[in-house]
């Protein structure tokens, strides 16, 4: 995808090496760097995207966040409810089954939250334990 965009996204990634020794599902951040370029150049013909990552306690958080187009309060809402909804039936499929792989390999306590204000950009955070 980044390819694709060529010089329109531009990408930090900031994780200490100590958070390297653990292991979490496999594709976990690529949707979530996918739907930052696409969703986050719509409104901005260059965006710049931050994955980091920290420990607190015994459990990791990581962030994508990108200063793209964000999203209004009411979509922002609709979106995280949409999250823990049961029903199969959500316009946003792939965060979704992000957040339920996570609920369903590390418990209900992790997963994902999303923090968007409209033309500024969107973050979501990712939990999950800190486990080798």
């Amino acid at each position: 995808v980044l390819y694709h965009y060529e010089n329109a996204v531009h990408v930090n990634i900031c994780i200490p090496e100590e958070l390297l020794k653990y292991k979490t599902i496999k594709l976990l951040f690529q949707p979530l760097v996918e739907n930052a370029v696409v969703h986050g150049t719509k409104q901005k013909p260059c965006i710049d995207i931050d994955i980091l990552g920290y420990e607190e306690g015994n459990t990791l958080f990581f962030t994508v966040s990108d200063n793209g187009s964000g999203m209004p309060e009411s979509q922002l809402k609709a979106l995280n409810d949409q999250l823990n909804d049961s029903s199969l039936s959500t316009p946003s499929i792939g965060l979704k089954n992000i957040n339920r792989r996570l609920s369903l390999y590390y418990g209900e306590a992790y997963g994902l939250k999303i923090h968007s204000v409209y033309s500024i950009g969107t973050t979501i955070t990712v939990s999950i334990p800190a486990k080798l």
